[in-house]
């Protein structure tokens, strides 16, 4: 996949596919990378039922190999 320096992403709204939140912040090279548009609840955003565990397994796992 590519890889970008820096990222800027607006995630406050439900993504309409599936992942495109994880996508868009596994494509940088760290946390530092990234820069959130728009607040957002992290708690209403990624609470369970509205994200599928994997997803959020995925980027833990991302952000712990990058830290």
């Amino acid at each position: 996949g590519i890889i970008v320096d820096k990222a800027v992403l607006d995630i406050s709204r439900k993504d309409f596919i599936l992942g495109l939140t994880y996508v868009g912040t596994s494509r940088v090279r760290g946390p530092r990378d990234i820069i959130f548009k728009a607040t957002f609840n992290f708690y209403n955003r990624f609470k369970s039922g509205k994200v599928p565990g994997i997803v959020v397994s995925r980027y833990a796992n991302l952000v712990r190999r990058r830290l």
